[in-house]
């Protein structure tokens, strides 16, 4: 599936979309098939080192936490 992702932070260039592996939910979680999503203050302060701390070296964190789906 694609995402928007950081691997490091810095200024909204860190941001790409990338194909990731599809999440398989966990006991008493859920999965939604995201239709739209948006950006908000919180992803801003996450890929530009606000209040997060950045990625560990060799992985990344998506972007996105606003979204509207269907639970598939």
């Amino acid at each position: 599936m694609l995402a928007a992702v950081y691997s490091t932070q810095g200024s909204p260039d860190v941001i790409e979309v990338a194909e990731v592996d599809k999440p398989e939910p966990g006991l008493a979680e859920i999965r939604i098939k995201v239709q739209a999503a948006a950006l908000n203050p919180t992803d801003a302060a996450a890929w530009s080192g606000g209040y997060f701390p950045a990625p560990p070296s060799g992985t990344f964190y998506g972007l996105g936490w606003d979204v509207a789906g269907i639970v598939d």
